[in-house]
């Protein structure tokens, strides 16, 4: 899911694009777009407990739930070509799948 305050049709726009270019998976145009209904993104509103919250503003993250948050570079003009922000927070994502698989998972009163 997108879960942005970015107009929908700005979104479905740069959804197909990036199909388009070949950047994203055909997918990825598919995905559920989510908003807030005001400036902070709350877990409850994306219906899903294991979701992470991939963003660069620290601002649009509800108190107490910093731990689903990824933090990414802001993306801003001029785009780079050169750019691997999301490339580096996917090595993140990655890590924390992993942490969070009950084989993986420990406990603090484990340790």
């Amino acid at each position: 899911m997108i879960y942005t305050s970015v107009k929908k049709e700005r979104v479905t726009a740069i959804q197909h694009l990036l199909v388009e270019e070949g950047v994203a998976p055909q997918w990825f145009k598919e995905l559920h777009v989510v908003r807030p209904t005001g400036t902070v993104k709350p877990k409850s509103a994306c219906g899903r407990e294991d979701a992470f919250l991939l963003d660069d503003q620290a601002s649009v993250i509800a108190p107490g739930e910093h731990h689903w948050w990824i933090q990414i570079d802001e993306y801003l003009p001029p785009y780079s070509e050169d750019d691997r922000a999301l490339c580096r927070v996917l090595e993140d994502i990655e890590i924390r799948i992993r942490l969070s698989e009950p084989s993986v998972r420990v406990e603090l009163g484990d340790l």
